[in-house]
């Protein structure tokens, strides 16, 4: 209702910075009327911000529906995704804050865990699609045994996304994951938005669309 509301004000806005021009340069020669010609008194300044806005309702309802047609939970409200820092395979450390600007995919898994490793392939295959853009890829395994269980399957399988450890599961406590797989995305500006419980085609056409559409593009 609100949105329809700042829609329709700024509409209206548009339509009563259009004034017709009372000159009688709008009349021809022979006195009949020609089509009145408008002048956009502060109209012109305000177009780039409601063209911006009206690409913002777009850009948003489109991804309401991909979120309903694939099954992600939205996340509404002005939630900030909680900072960590975990131990990824290289013997690094990585920190959530770090990413800021970044969309964020954030995988939960384990190397027991069936249903995540029947959606790996697709998570490299959309890692390898935006690897190279505003996009980072972490996937947090939550064995208990930590470090070699996780290498030696994620050598195995080639995967190449990063992987980070959660031997105790702190970080999967911190954002209140009951299931895996689950995946949590954040946007840029470190809010989580969306949220999928459960395995994912990831390199689906749905979900292309999807990043491109919370990267801006």
């Amino acid at each position: 209702m609100i949105r329809k509301k700042v829609f329709f004000y700024s509409l209206l806005i548009v339509l009563i910075s259009f004034t017709p021009l009372e000159s009688p340069s709008i009349y021809a020669k022979d006195g009949t009327n020609r089509k009145p010609r408008f002048l956009i008194e502060g109209g012109v300044e305000a177009l780039p911000f409601l063209t911006g806005l009206t690409l913002s309702f777009s850009s948003e309802k489109s991804r309401d529906e991909l979120y309903l047609k694939m099954g992600i939970q939205p996340i509404k409200g002005d939630i900030k995704a909680p900072d960590f820092c975990l131990e990824n395979l290289k013997g690094g450390k990585s920190e959530l804050r770090n990413f800021k600007g970044k969309v964020v995919f954030l995988n939960f898994w384990a190397t027991w865990c069936g249903p995540c490793k029947e959606e790996m392939p697709s998570m490299e295959t959309l890692y390898q699609q935006f690897k190279e853009k505003h996009f980072t890829f972490l996937s947090i395994s939550v064995d208990y045994e930590g470090r070699n269980p996780v290498k030696k399957f994620i050598d195995k399988q080639r995967y190449t996304f990063p992987v980070l450890l959660d031997p105790k599961c702190n970080v999967l406590d911190l954002y209140d994951v009951k299931r895996i797989p689950t995946t949590i995305l954040i946007d840029k500006n470190g809010k989580a938005i969306g949220k999928v419980t459960g395995p994912m085609n990831w390199s689906s056409q749905e979900m292309i669309s999807l990043l491109n559409i919370i990267l801006g593009r």
